[in-house]
């Protein structure tokens, strides 16, 4: 009787392995066999794509070492060169040292308002040696406080990038400057975050002058230089300006003479960005 009871529990013992094995094949073994064919699918398809583009291509992507380092020789110089190119971006964008210093301290209204006084008559007489007509609209058009919903002290870099502007449209000899108006900042984000990249500071600006003064505006703002006068030290380089849009016609007035009706822009890059 004990044998025949022993018999019966290794038996129970016995189906109940083979209904665990059998569970363990049918919802483990399985799934995981199917996943494993599709995997060694989708990963020869991907060699056969590889070794295709490999053979088809005449720098040869790589399938041994020396191609594979060869490559990653060419691509840390890419890297370099991008990396060069970018810290010279950022130079043409990046504010005189004054400029930031100002910017990085906390904002004293009447040592601003002073330092505009002081840039228009610096702008004024030098308008005056260089006989070029300064109109209200355009002197008026220097940043002013509560103007824009701008942080006060970004009223630092606005003024500077304007002082840059009608001192290189007076160093030009331009006829004269009828308008200059600070438009609002426009915020620009790194590309899928949320993470500011850097403001863009517009400014509408129209004036008339020869084409001759207009094209030598043209091409200097883009560039990072200094312009020497009679009515003081040279300026310092300022960061470079951009041109956003522009319309150009002739003076009904004077045929030699173009109006320039133009939006241009410089770039506060945030200081958190390498």
């Amino acid at each position: 009787m004990f044998r025949l009871n022993n018999l019966y529990r290794f038996q129970y013992a016995l189906a109940a392995a083979c209904l665990v094995v059998l569970l363990l094949f049918v919802f483990v073994y399985r799934p995981l066999h199917r996943r494993t064919v599709r995997l060694d699918r989708e990963l020869g398809e991907t060699w056969t794509r590889l070794t295709d583009l490999n053979l088809k291509n005449k720098i040869r992507l790589g399938l041994d070492l020396e191609t594979v380092n060869q490559n990653l020789t060419v691509a840390e110089k890419s890297v370099a060169s991008l990396q060069r190119t970018c810290r010279r971006v950022f130079s043409q964008l990046e504010f005189d040292e004054e400029t930031r210093a100002r910017m990085n301290q906390p904002f004293q209204l009447l040592d601003y308002e002073r330092n505009r006084f002081q840039t228009i008559d610096r702008l004024t007489r030098l308008a005056v040696s260089n006989r070029v007509a300064l109109e209200l609209a355009a002197v008026d058009g220097l940043p002013q406080f509560g103007a824009l919903a701008d942080p006060p002290n970004r009223l630092w870099a606005r003024l500077s990038l304007s002082t840059r502007l009608l001192t290189a449209l007076i160093t030009n000899r331009v006829s004269a400057v009828q308008t200059l108006q600070m438009l609002p900042t426009r915020h620009h984000l790194a590309p899928g975050t949320d993470q500011p990249l850097y403001d863009e500071l517009p400014m509408h600006l129209q004036l008339t002058g020869s084409m001759e003064s207009v094209l030598k505006v043209l091409q200097t703002l883009p560039s990072r230089s200094s312009f020497s006068d009679t009515i003081g030290p040279p300026l310092p380089p300022s960061q470079a300006l951009f041109l956003d849009r522009l319309i150009l016609k002739s003076a009904t007035n004077n045929p030699s003479a173009v109006i320039l009706d133009a939006i241009l822009s410089g770039f506060l890059v945030h200081p958190e960005l390498p």
